[in-house]
């Protein structure tokens, strides 16, 4: 009996052993998924095969496309409103930080719709937008979901994933620091295009492209037509200025700013990928950014593995 007994604890050993390397070994990886951000109400449901594909991949981890709550430059000009909000409700609201605590320990199905608004009001007084909006979504819709379509990213794909996955937080990965700087000059690139034709080839394609997103959008298919390899190629010329054949000053630096912010989403993303325990990871982003930063991943982390929607 004592030798049926050892053999079993050596076994179970040898078991949580193999089991524990394995998954040290395992290769991070990440699922960028492109959006169109907001769509007319006509193909308002054109998240939900986006959402299901989403949900099919079970990610241990989302990132979405608001700015982090540590980078208060990029909130000051993507949500200038936040910080003067989360200042009036930390003047009116006084926090128990134990109950909080106990709050964020709990696992959501714990939780109830008075505690996650609760939470939701928290978050804003942290700068911490993302979760902030899952929380406010958790509480109106809980783990059901919206009956009706929002026709928002984030109401119709991020926040259903990350409750369907039972996620605590999803994480903000976003860069707005050079929003200002990107569209004036981006504007006065469009502007030089026209002037000396070069944007003739890239407004041709745009129209082709157009005619092809209607066609998509007729048979239930834009959210995949906007991850094709050509589309979010066209995206990413469109939105960095590569369609530019020849120099124009503007337009390199409406292109450095385009390429920063990617550079810069990475950056975030990638090294929260490398803190955090979790293999999949999936980055719900305009589907303009797709091209530039799964150049960047391959760059600066070529030990994660990059996946797209339509590889």
């Amino acid at each position: 009996m004592k030798n049926i007994t050892l053999k079993s604890i050596i076994l179970l050993l040898i078991s949580l052993l193999t089991t524990s390397i394995f998954a040290q070994t395992q290769q991070k990886e990440v699922l960028i998924i492109g959006t169109m951000h907001g769509v007319p109400k006509i193909v308002k449901n054109s998240y939900r095969p986006l959402l299901k594909k989403a949900k099919n991949y079970k990610p241990e981890a989302i990132f979405v496309e608001m700015s982090r709550a540590e980078d208060t430059l990029s909130l000051q000009k993507g949500q200038p409103w936040l910080i003067s909000f989360a200042d009036s409700i930390r003047q009116n609201t006084r926090f128990d930080e134990n109950k909080i605590s106990e709050l964020q320990g709990k696992n959501l199905n714990e939780l109830i719709s008075e505690e996650f608004r609760l939470l939701s009001t928290y978050y804003y007084t942290n700068l911490d937008v993302a979760n902030a909006r899952y929380y406010k979504y958790l509480s109106k819709y809980g783990f059901e979901g919206r009956k009706k379509p929002s026709r928002a990213e984030n109401q119709d794909l991020s926040f259903p994933l990350a409750a369907e996955m039972r996620l605590k937080i999803v994480h903000a990965m976003d860069f707005q620091q050079d929003r200002n700087e990107y569209s004036k000059t981006a504007r006065q690139c469009y502007i030089e295009s026209s002037k000396d034709q070069e944007s003739k080839a890239i407004n041709k394609t745009l129209k082709r492209n157009t005619i092809r997103e209607y066609l998509s959008a007729i048979v239930g298919r834009l959210a995949y037509h906007n991850n094709a390899p050509k589309t979010i190629k066209v995206y990413h010329d469109i939105n960095s200025m590569d369609f530019r054949k020849t120099d124009c000053e503007p337009c390199k630096k409406s292109q450095s700013y385009w390429n920063k912010r990617n550079q810069m989403m990475v950056r975030n993303i990638g090294n929260e990928i490398q803190k955090i325990d979790k293999i999949k990871n999936i980055v719900i982003v305009g589907a303009g950014h797709v091209y530039g930063m799964k150049a960047f991943f391959e760059k600066e982390y070529p030990d994660i593995k990059v996946k797209l929607l339509r590889d």
